[in-house]
Order: C-alpha cells, then structure tokens, then sequence
C-alpha cells in the first residue's frame, strides 16, 4: 500500500495542491493567510466540502505564525515562501514542524540577482501595486535562511534546468517547437 502522509501546504492558495494531495489520501494542512473566497482559504473549504474530505484542516494563517500540535512529514511550500515577511521565522517554523527525518520542499520562488535590484522587482511585478504582498530575496539570503533553520539543503533547481520552471517563458517552447 501507499504511505499516508501527514503534510502542511504552505501559501495554499485556492488549494490546488492541497486537494490533490488530499485526494491522494495524505492528511493536509492548508495553511493560507487570505480566507477569501476567490483565490483563499475559503475556495479551499468549498472544495473539502464538494469532494466531502475528512483529511484536509484549514489554518488562515502566515507561515511565520505556524505552530502544529504535531510534527508532520513533509511541508511544501509552492511559489509562498518569497513572500515572506521574515524568511528566516518562515523557514524557522517550517522546520519545527517537521518530524526528523521530514522533508521541506520549495518551489517556483522570486530570486534576485542582488539585493539593489528588489525594489526595481517589486515596481515591475504586475500585482504588487495591487496588494503589497510580493517579496523576493537573493539566493544567498534564501539559503543562510535554510541554514538559520537547520535545513540541509538537498538540490537547488535554477531557471530552464526543470521544466517546472519554465513558465511564464513557455512561448519560447511553443515558438522553437525542437524545444518541446
């Protein structure tokens, strides 16, 4: 049989993640600052329900404020962690909540070349004028981060050495079909 995960989905979102990996059978913790019901936490509680899921609990929340009555296996935190206000209580709490042995993964997060080119970032990011939410840190800050929460590093995946990362440059895929 598969192994049931116990599991935190950091910056959950409208719960993409959360749900297929409920569905899965693994226990998730949504763990999503914004309870709208758009793009929030509150999409999420209308999916548990649609899909009448027992395995999912919802905590509205930052990942800085985490704090679990127990540890769990894995922490995910897909395109969430760069928006931290302090990434190293971000990573801090991510780590405390693993159990030993546990893995956090990270994904599709902003990095900068330097740190003088954030607020040139920020002034050319589509949605922060919106909302004020963006962030993003040199990979240098992301890993004395890591290593502040005593979170061995395992890979780092640049830019084109996945698939995953190519979006939003998938044009370039669709227009170089030898590509694809």
């Amino acid at each position: 049989g598969k192994n049931k995960l116990s599991i935190v989905d950091v910056g959950a979102g409208n719960g993409i993640t959360t749900i297929a990996l409920a569905l899965e059978g693994h226990d998730v913790i949504a763990l999503e600052p914004d309870p709208s019901e758009i793009i929030g936490a509150g999409v999420i509680a209308q999916l548990v329900e649609q899909y009448q899921l027992n395995n999912v609990e919802i905590v509205v929340d930052i990942c800085e404020n985490l704090v679990l009555a127990h540890e769990v296996d894995l922490v995910i935190s897909r395109q969430a962690m760069h928006h931290a206000n302090n990434l190293n209580q971000y990573l801090n709490s991510m780590s405390k909540c693993l159990k030993k042995g546990g893995l956090a993964f990270t994904i599709r997060d902003h990095v900068l070349l330097n740190s003088a080119e954030k607020p040139l970032f920020l002034d050319r990011h589509p949605l922060h004028k919106f909302y004020g939410g963006e962030n993003a840190y040199t990979l240098e800050q992301y890993n004395n981060a890591f290593q502040n929460a005593n979170l061995e590093i395992k890979e780092v995946l640049s830019y084109f050495e996945s698939i995953i990362n190519f979006f939003p440059m998938t044009w370039i895929l669709k227009k170089n079909s030898q590509l694809i």
